[in-house]
């Protein structure tokens, strides 16, 4: 997806089995009528709220401040520059 102008992209990574797996999506200008846009965001969503369902913990990474845990997909998360999935700890 190329970033439109006036919009600004976030992204959330996931720690899997795949390795570092990267979806992006745009919040801004347009992004409401936008279709492609919007699914992206829905992705998003639906990779943070599967996450939550499998224990792994989302935090909320920024330059200028320690991660910040985030427990539910709201405007905070989906205005996060980063999200990062770290799985579950399981011990043995």
């Amino acid at each position: 997806m190329e970033q439109q102008p006036r919009r600004r992209r976030h992204i959330i990574r996931r720690m899997c089995d795949l390795g570092d797996a990267v979806t992006t999506w745009e919040t801004g200008e347009g992004v409401e009528t936008d279709e492609e846009a919007q699914a992206a965001v829905r992705e998003a969503e639906r990779i943070f709220k599967e996450a939550l369902g499998r224990g792994d913990i989302p935090f909320m990474v920024r330059d200028d401040a320690p991660p910040q845990k985030l427990d539910r997909w709201d405007a905070r998360a989906q205005e996060a520059d980063e999200i990062v999935i770290a799985p579950r700890l399981m011990g043995g």
